[in-house]
């Protein structure tokens, strides 16, 4: 019997220390036939060689071409500074690339990330088969359209993480397959979760709302305080924030640009805004941070997860992690939580208004019953998200990748 060659896959990330592409990666990596495909990795980050041990890990400091809407407006300073930080790092990023692509000689690039365009564009330009994994939503502005035209140019076949995510892409249509993340579904042990739940206070008998992410505006934490505002003379509900209150790693010359950004326009850091306006809650006994810790165990911990982004989510994540410990999800109105959220079912989708998600709140708070019931229903819809299909569909996506480049 022949023994079968695998494949060669370099899968390239930006960030690769944490992030969405970041826990997808890891899940696809458990789950790669290694008889098929050996991995190579490579990141724009410095800072990975050992988080992603024994894969070799090829690594360098690279810029990512950053025009998402996750912030309230498309078009400002930070995407004008991200463009110019992208066409001054292009020249060395792309040289840098060809030089990988040319030791590491692959069958086949994965990029795991749609902010990687000087890797794309080197792959293209070594005529190596692509697949492009597409995780953001991008802008429908000139820069946006210039990523499609990127995108579309260099891409042998493309993924999309949600239909929101692929709709922003109508010029790569007939490349792009929607292929949903997996998700980690792990569950704490009682034990824990009953230790964390004392060790910040958390008493039996109150509606716990937790709020799970970055630490960003466009999450929603400004517009939750003024929920909370609204909710200080009910006891029986208080608000967990989890999540990293760190800034991203960033080079000293991006560190001091934003700390002139934040000087000339007299603000405070999002992190420092956010802290600051949740003070009279945190104060009042209504609210606690408990700061970085396990997506599973704060919310085992919580009785309901709260998502009131103010932009469009490329996917939404989290709520299927709240489905896997029969939780139920609170979401503001916005594409991509209406492909997993059954409105009523298995959660609720209102719009930004602060009286609306205080009396839902209030409502849920008198009938524990109603969110237990929709927590339990969620759970249901968590095997769509299992990680072995996944990594399944992402390999024959690989196959069809080869085969459409020959």
């Amino acid at each position: 019997m022949n023994n079968i060659v695998p494949r060669r896959v370099f899968i390239f990330d930006i960030n690769g220390l944490r992030g969405g592409s970041s826990q997808s990666l890891r899940m696809l990596l458990n789950h790669m036939d290694s008889a098929r495909y050996e991995i190579v990795l490579g990141f724009g980050l410095r800072g990975n060689r050992t988080r992603w041990a024994p894969y070799p890990v090829y690594e360098t400091k690279m810029a990512g071409f950053d025009n998402y809407d996750f912030a309230p407006m498309s078009w400002n300073i930070r995407c004008i500074y991200h463009a110019l930080r992208w066409l001054a790092h292009l020249p060395i990023d792309f040289v840098m690339a060809l030089i990988w692509l040319r030791q590491i000689r692959p069958d086949l690039v994965h990029i795991n990330v749609g902010q990687a365009l000087a890797m794309g564009l080197a792959a293209c330009s070594l005529r190596i088969p692509l697949l492009w994994h597409i995780r953001e939503m991008v802008c429908p502005n000139g820069p946006g359209q210039f990523q499609q035209w990127i995108y579309r140019t260099c891409a042998t076949r493309m993924v999309a993480i949600s239909r929101a995510v692929a709709a922003r892409l109508p010029a790569c249509a007939d490349k792009i397959t929607v292929v949903p993340n997996s998700v980690d579904v792990s569950s704490p042990h009682p034990e824990e979760v009953e230790h964390f739940r004392r060790q910040h206070g958390l008493s039996p008998g109150r509606l716990v709302v937790l709020l799970l992410g970055g630490f960003q505006i466009n999450k929603g934490y400004l517009f939750l305080s003024e929920v909370a505002d609204r909710l200080a003379s009910e006891p029986r509900v208080v608000f967990m924030l989890a999540g990293d209150m760190e800034d991203m790693p960033a080079s000293p010359l991006h560190r001091l640009f934003r700390w002139l950004y934040r000087t000339l326009r007299r603000m405070p850091g999002e992190r420092e805004l956010i802290r600051s306006r949740w003070q009279r809650a945190v104060a009042r006994g209504q609210a606690v941070f408990v700061g970085h810790v396990r997506s599973d165990l704060a919310i085992a911990a919580g009785s309901l997860v709260v998502c009131p982004n103010l932009t469009t989510e490329p996917f939404g994540r989290t709520v299927i992690e709240a489905y896997a410990q029969a939780r139920p999800v609170l979401a503001s109105a916005v594409p991509a939580f209406d492909e997993i959220i059954d409105e009523g079912d298995t959660g609720w989708m209102l719009p930004l208004d602060a009286d609306r998600w205080a009396s839902r709140l209030r409502e849920l708070a008198n009938d524990p019953e109603r969110a237990r019931a929709a927590g339990c229903r969620g759970r249901q819809k968590v095997p769509a998200f299992d990680g072995r299909t996944h990594a399944a569909r992402i390999m024959d996506l690989y196959s069809e990748t080869l085969f459409a480049h020959r």
